[in-house]
């Protein structure tokens, strides 16, 4: 019954004492995160929204700035911080349980003691490894919209480096056109025409008679055939 009631307040101590380091490495991470979330990314980001400053409303409502992206940024960090912590006090437990082994046999205590350091640092190693590329992949990923977001906003409105070809309406090139020739014909028809001379009367010729018809002497008729005037009467001179 002693020895249960030991092993119960042993196995409290050691529950309370892992939970008050749980505890202390929990807000020794948060404030680790914040140090260095503040010193080594907050100079580098920009505007984020601020209730007193109304200009940074519009682009918080136009997703403008993403927060996904300085909140993954502080996860690593804290995530960063809680394997180096975890993996310190496993390496703490270690080291106490390899000095107790060597109580009773030292070589075992001192290889304990060895390969647990190597396997600590390993574990940290990869855990660090897998928890940095899987937050590359995914910051990459935000940042890759992050870019298409900038490069819009810095190319769309853009003056175009083709200039535009205007159309006129239909309407207005007909009109244009008739103004045009009008002007054209007022400006010809106020012009100054030199004077031309009076064209000089041109003597008719005679008529001449076909062969073997004559012209009537007494009332001019031509084209007479036989004897006689066609028109008159008279004899064929």
């Amino acid at each position: 019954m002693g020895s249960y009631y030991a092993m119960a307040q042993m196995f409290a101590i050691v529950s309370a004492a892992f939970i008050g380091v749980l505890i202390f490495a929990g807000i020794a991470s948060i404030v680790i995160t914040v140090i260095v979330y503040r010193k080594n990314i907050t100079p580098y980001v920009d505007k984020t929204l601020s209730i007193k400053d109304k200009s940074t409303w519009g682009p918080f409502w136009r997703f403008e700035n993403l927060l996904v992206d300085k909140v993954l940024k502080a996860l690593y960090i804290f995530n960063s911080v809680c394997i180096a912590l975890a993996c310190a006090l496993m390496l703490l437990v270690i080291i106490v349980a390899s000095f107790m082994a060597m109580g009773s046999d030292i070589g075992t205590g001192f290889l304990a003691l060895f390969l647990g350091i190597i396997a600590m640092v390993a574990i940290f190693l990869v855990l660090e490894f897998l928890n940095r590329i899987s937050y590359e992949l995914v910051i990459m990923f935000i940042n890759l919209c992050q870019n298409i977001s900038d490069i819009r906003k810095k190319y769309v409105g853009a003056p175009s480096l083709t200039p535009k070809r205007v159309v006129a309406p239909i309407g207005a090139s007909v009109a244009g056109a008739i103004n045009k020739a009008t002007e054209q014909a007022a400006a010809y028809q106020q012009a100054p025409t030199a004077p031309t001379a009076p064209a000089q009367p041109q003597d008719a010729p005679e008529p001449q008679d076909a062969p073997g018809t004559w012209t009537c002497p007494e009332c001019g008729k031509t084209g007479n055939v036989g004897n006689f005037c066609g028109g008159c009467g008279h004899a064929k001179p």
